[in-house]
């Protein structure tokens, strides 16, 4: 049968290369198609009671017609104090700014995205060292553990500082949580709370 195939593939080789070919791509598509669906099949999937959990969309914040995840932090407050409401998490979909840090004598930089603090328990995530009791005592961050690890060396690095990029003060490591599911709504792996004493106009990706 060998011998067969080899004797086909040299007598015709164009056709042959192209069901060779044709095969290749097939399978190719299949497997894109396959994960794609999978992807979507398990997106928030992480999210503890994921099957009670919706993305909050308004209509006419950008267009007249056009339906948008932007979502005021003054509305996510308010949802918050909402009856039926149990609980909501307010991200933003783009890094607010870049933090630096210095180790082993080589610079690195990851962006930092803002949430608010009650995404963190929203999405399942576990305070592993430090307290987010602390995020607003001093400009501080929230890390991951894959973070933490990466950049600072160790999963226990509450306390540890890094630079801002945009020259602004350092900010401090307030809590190291939990790695994030990177099939969810909720972008990044550092976070700078949300204060919700500050005055904020700002639009966030929300969901309750």
């Amino acid at each position: 049968m060998i011998k067969s195939l080899i004797y086909m593939f040299r007598k015709f080789r164009a056709a042959s290369l192209l069901n060779l070919l044709g095969l290749v791509l097939a399978f190719a598509t299949s497997y894109l198609l396959l994960t794609q669906i999978e992807y979507a099949d398990d997106y928030n999937k992480s999210v503890p009671g994921y099957q009670r959990c919706y993305r909050l969309e308004l209509r006419g914040i950008f267009s007249d017609s056009a339906w948008c995840t932007w979502v005021s932090y003054n509305l996510f407050q308010k949802l918050l104090d909402s009856p039926g409401v149990e609980g909501a998490a307010a991200v933003s979909p783009a890094s607010s700014f870049m933090c630096e840090v210095l180790r082993d004598g080589s610079r690195h930089t990851f962006p930092v995205y803002e949430t608010s603090r009650e995404s963190f328990a929203f999405f399942g995530l576990s305070v592993l060292d430090g307290s987010l009791d602390s995020v607003f005592a001093c400009p501080s961050i929230v890390v991951t553990e894959d973070i933490a690890m990466r950049y600072f060396g160790t999963e226990m690095a509450a306390g540890c500082k890094a630079a801002s990029c945009d020259g602004s003060d350092s900010v401090v490591v307030a809590a190291v949580v939990s790695n994030l599911s990177c099939n969810c709504s909720m972008q990044g792996q550092a976070f700078r709370v949300i204060d919700p004493a500050a005055q904020n106009d700002d639009d966030f990706n929300t969901m309750v």
